[in-house]
């Protein structure tokens, strides 16, 4: 579900002698035309204020916070930090800068720049609010909850804030609370087209399809190219069995965001719920999305194949809770040789239940993955020198299949959690049996090697 953070852009102006030439306001106006949406116009502004007074925070702030809005955030971080040196007290900068950070995927830059702006100005709203996604993608969901809940206290009409607080008690597992913040910020933002998203995936977590396809339709009617919306509403088509009304949602989203592989997972299990799509398009399909993936192409020179230790097997999953996948796993664990094997576990999910404490009870080590990119994933399987790494999800939500395309582990074998192929030649084998995939007849329709 879709997040939209807030900057602070403004200082309160002072009575000053206006002209064509003060920088307070030329910079009252760039300001002006930035929430207008002008941010060619503003820019031009606080370029016209920075040649004659290049210490000028603000109009520096504004640049920064101009330049990622406009898909330049390397640059814009730069002119913030700039703003920082010049006003270093301000909250508003701290604020932006850490919201520029998240922006680049610099979590842990971005919670430590939101706190200090929090220490600046403890009622500071929008910084409570933007704290809340890097916080998120760093694992800290809880934390996340505490400042959106705080934001809303502060300014209890905050449309925004309240639909990031229903995702995120959504993924908390607590959808009672996630629904009533999500009509909460339909009510203080009508408009906002991801309030309306996340009151649909609340209603699709509940089985009320119906309602959770109007909420999705409402949302792209506020904004047709929205690649998250799209790919919710086809899920509840496919869940719906419709799934062949599902794919234009998906393509759609998934020609939207190219570079979101979830998108493509998401299109691909539906693939395999229609009715007139053959073995060999499915497959065709699945080496597409594979190939886009550019795999890395990593040996295993310094990889550790003594012979007298044990070796390294790490399951990777978001299913390790009720679900059937851990219903079937768990025998396997129980019955590993641990003088032979050393199991890991890498969990990409929050929280858990009893399921999950037996499986831990089961491994040497356990992982929480939720957080990692993929390429910090992949960093933290080397790290761990796992010779066989297990993928339990196929396509299915939450799967890490772009970590397993970097090829971390020299044996990769994906099983049990999807009917078809990956698609990734980084995977070396799919491990099935005869009635899943019957001999001499499925063996063209997979790209494990």
């Amino acid at each position: 579900m879709a997040k939209r953070q807030r900057r602070g852009l403004r200082k309160p102006s002072k009575p000053t002698a206006a002209g064509d030439d003060d920088p307070q306001v030329l910079f009252d106006h760039a300001a002006t035309l930035h929430e207008r949406g002008a941010l060619i116009e503003a820019e031009a502004l606080c370029r016209r204020i920075l040649s004659q007074h290049p210490d000028h925070a603000w109009a520096l702030n504004l640049m920064g916070v101009i330049h990622c809005q406009t898909e330049r955030g390397a640059d814009g971080i730069k002119l913030l930090a700039t703003a920082l040196q010049s006003d270093p007290n301000e909250a508003t900068f701290y604020n932006n800068f850490g919201t520029g950070l998240t922006g680049l995927g610099r979590h842990a830059d971005a919670v430590t720049a939101l706190t200090r702006a929090l220490e600046l100005n403890t009622e500071y709203a929008a910084a409570h609010n933007n704290i809340g996604a890097p916080l998120k993608a760093l694992g800290k969901p809880d934390t996340a909850a505490e400042h959106y809940r705080a934001c809303v206290r502060i300014r209890p009409d905050f449309g925004e804030a309240w639909a990031n607080l229903a995702n995120v008690l959504l993924d908390l597992g607590h959808i009672d609370d996630a629904e009533a913040a999500a009509h909460q910020a339909i009510q203080h933002a009508p408009d906002y087209p991801a309030a309306h998203n996340n009151l649909g995936t609340i209603l699709h977590r509940r089985a009320l399809y119906g309602d959770a396809e109007s909420a999705l339709r409402r949302a792209l009617e506020l904004q047709p190219d929205y690649p998250d919306a799209l790919c919710n509403l086809g899920e509840v088509l496919k869940e719906s069995g419709r799934a062949a009304e599902a794919m234009p949602a998906y393509e759609k989203a998934c020609a939207l965001a190219p570079d979101e592989p979830d998108k493509g997972s998401n299109l691909l299990f539906a693939l395999c719920c229609l009715d007139d799509a053959s073995p060999a398009s499915i497959a065709d399909r699945h080496r597409q999305w594979g190939e886009s993936l550019s795999p890395d192409a990593t040996e295993f020179p310094n990889h550790d194949r003594s012979a007298n230790r044990r070796l390294k097997i790490g399951y990777v999953s978001s299913d390790f809770r009720r679900h059937s996948v851990a219903y079937f796993l768990q025998s396997i664990l129980e019955h590993h040789d641990k003088a032979a094997f050393e199991i890991f576990a890498y969990a990409n999910m929050l929280g858990g239940d009893e399921v999950t404490a037996q499986l831990r009870g089961h491994v040497d080590q356990w992982r929480d993955i939720v957080g990692l990119d993929d390429q910090q994933l992949a960093a933290q399987v080397r790290a761990d020198n796992i010779d066989i790494l297990v993928d339990l999800a196929g396509h299915t939500r939450g799967n890490r299949l772009s970590a397993f395309a970097l090829k971390p582990a020299p044996l990769q074998i994906t099983y049990l959690g999807y009917p078809a192929t990956t698609g990734l030649t980084a995977i070396n084998a799919r491990l099935t049996d005869a009635w899943a995939d019957p001999p001499g007849m499925t063996e063209a329709f997979h790209s494990e090697q």
